[in-house]
C-alpha cells in the first residue's frame, strides 16, 4: 500500500511537470494574422433597397493576445488586431483602408504537454472598419466610410515551446462581422445618413502565426 501511494505521488508530480500551461499561467502571443473574406453589402434609401453587391476582401493584421489559465485545461483573455483591409472592387480604388478588432476569447486545451499544447476556442468583441476610396468617375474626390460590427470567431491552434518560456504558435480561424455604416464623408464633409442605411456582412477564414511567451 505504501509503495502504491508513493507511485501515485511520483506519477502526479510527473503529470504536473509535463504541462506547458498550469493554473495561474500567463501566456502571450504576438504575430501576423491574414484572412480571406466573402462580403455582401446592401444599401437602402428611404427604406428602399437601391444597391446590393457581393465581393471579396483580404485583411492583413498585426496581432497581440494575452491569456490567463484558470486551469490547465482552460484559459481566457483578450486579443487585439490592427491592420489593413483590401477590397475586390472594379469601379473604385482603395485609398488606405484600416481595420481594428478587440475581442475576448476563451480556450479549451484537449492536449497540454510539456512543450506543446493544442487548443480550441471562440471569441467575441468589436470591429472598427474604415474604408477610403477614390471614384474613377470623379477624380480628386475622396470618399470615407466608417463601419462598426460585433466580431465573432472560432479557432483552433497550437503552441510549441522550444524553450521553457518561449516558442511559436499557429492558429486556423473563422470569423464573421455584420457591419453597419456609422459615418460617410466626401472630402472630409460628413453626409446625412438619417434616411440611408448600409450593411456589410463579411465571413472568412485564415491563419495567425507568430511567437509566444509564458510565465508559470
Amino acid at each position: 500500500m505504501k509503495k502504491l501511494i508513493i507511485a501515485c505521488m511520483v506519477l502526479c508530480t510527473i503529470t504536473v511537470k509535463a504541462q506547458s500551461l498550469e493554473s495561474g499561467t500567463l501566456s502571450f502571443q504576438v504575430g501576423y494574422d491574414a484572412m480571406i473574406h466573402g462580403t455582401a453589402s446592401e444599401t437602402t434609401f428611404f427604406g428602399v433597397v437601391v444597391d446590393r453587391d457581393t465581393s471579396g476582401a483580404v485583411t492583413s493584421m498585426f496581432n497581440a493576445d494575452a491569456q490567463y489559465s484558470f486551469a490547465p485545461w482552460f484559459s481566457a483573455g483578450v486579443a487585439f488586431n490592427i491592420g489593413s483591409y483590401l477590397e475586390d472592387t472594379a469601379d473604385q480604388s482603395n485609398d488606405g483602408n484600416h481595420v481594428s478588432i478587440i475581442a475576448f476569447d476563451a480556450r479549451l486545451y484537449p492536449v497540454n504537454n510539456d512543450k506543446f499544447n493544442w487548443y480550441l476556442g471562440g471569441s467575441a468583441g468589436l470591429t472598427n472598419l474604415e474604408i477610403n476610396k477614390k471614384d474613377a468617375l470623379t477624380p480628386g474626390v475622396n470618399y470615407q466610410y466608417k463601419y462598426k460590427s460585433p466580431a465573432l470567431g472560432l479557432f483552433t491552434g497550437f503552441n510549441w515551446y522550444f524553450f521553457d518560456v518561449a516558442g511559436v504558435f499557429l492558429q486556423f480561424e473563422y470569423s464573421q462581422q455584420n457591419f453597419d455604416l456609422k459615418s460617410f464623408s466626401i472630402d472630409g464633409a460628413e453626409q446625412d445618413l438619417s434616411q440611408t442605411t448600409q450593411s456589410l456582412i463579411t465571413k472568412g477564414g485564415g491563419i495567425r502565426l507568430g511567437v509566444n511567451f509564458k510565465l508559470n
